[in-house]
């Protein structure tokens, strides 16, 4: 069955515009349409990216947490137009300890980066701050193939000189050749043939396994937070239902603040349609609001389509 339709026209006072708005949005049967010079309202934009950050967010729980079970939780139809601080409180804590929990594993997983970076040199006692201090002797730090580790001492030997070795390494066995100054240049070039490969440990103030010590306390008080953090969101995980309700009171501004109007200085103009048994109702609705306005409801014209 087609159901008639009337064409409608408001014209009213801007100081009127945002109750009219919510009236007409409550009474749910004005289809507000928009023209070649309407615009959307102010602040529509940063109401659509409201919209956003809370849909991302809820988006985050229901994949962490699963669909909502059971049924929803009744929402009144004025509670939708009104503030929702604890919905926001609990979106922005949510947020807060998402970034929390990220930037502790960043850390940790640098941490345990320096630790694994520190393995292969632990045995060493000298702080690695003081390394290199010596007038009479080179020293080259760096890793060589465990194969090759005993040719190499050997070497070493025989050139007068000395090889300390480690621990073991991604790079093979961590190791210091020393030889004489004015002595370690045909050594270290041979030894370098031979695989060993360059590579100064970390220079820090303490002995390797004092510097590991304090990057593992650091890294257990890390992962302790992360924890925390992870039983915390957790818990507002389960609380997704009221971003749910947060997410549709925020879609009801943002259709409103959608909703395209002419305007003067002090006046609005809204067009739209209304079903012929209803436009009493709209008419009552605007007068609930106010009585400083002007509404044309007639029929459509040949060449007007109604929706």
């Amino acid at each position: 069955m087609i159901v008639p339709m009337k064409k409608v026209t408001l014209y009213a006072l801007k100081e009127d515009r945002e109750a009219l708005l919510v009236a007409l949005q409550q009474c749910g049967k004005l289809m507000i349409s928009s023209t070649e010079d309407s615009l959307p309202q102010e602040g529509c934009e940063e109401s659509r990216q409201a919209l956003r950050r809370i849909e991302e967010n809820l988006g985050y729980t229901l994949r962490e947490g699963g669909a909502i079970k059971g049924a929803r939780q009744e929402v009144g139809l004025q509670s939708l137009f009104e503030e929702d601080a604890g919905g926001l409180q609990l979106m922005e804590e949510l947020e807060q300890v998402k970034a929390q929990i990220a930037s502790s594993e960043g850390q940790i997983d640098s941490l345990r980066a320096a630790e694994e970076q520190l393995a292969p040199w632990l045995p060493l006692d000298t702080p690695l701050g003081e390394l290199r201090k010596n007038r009479t002797v080179d020293v080259l730090f760096g890793f060589c193939p465990t194969a090759a580790l005993e040719g190499l001492r050997a070497l070493c030997e025989e050139a007068g000189g000395a090889l300390e070795s480690y621990g073991e390494g991604k790079e093979g066995t961590a190791a210091a050749l020393c030889a004489k100054k004015g002595e370690s240049e045909a050594l270290f070039a041979e030894a370098r043939e031979r695989g060993f490969t360059e590579s100064d440990p970390p220079r820090l103030a303490g002995t390797a396994a004092e510097e590991a010590e304090g990057l593992a306390k650091r890294r257990a008080a890390l992962e302790a937070e992360a924890r925390a953090a992870k039983d915390r969101l957790k818990e507002l995980i389960a609380r997704r239902e009221e971003l749910a309700v947060l997410r549709d009171k925020q879609a009801v501004e943002a259709e409103r603040l959608a909703v395209e109007n002419t305007e003067t200085v002090s006046t609005f103009c809204l067009r739209g349609w209304v079903c012929a048994g209803d436009a009493g109702k709209v008419k009552a609705t605007i007068e609930s609001v106010t009585d400083a306005f002007d509404l044309a409801i007639e029929e459509p014209g040949e060449e007007e389509k109604p929706p």
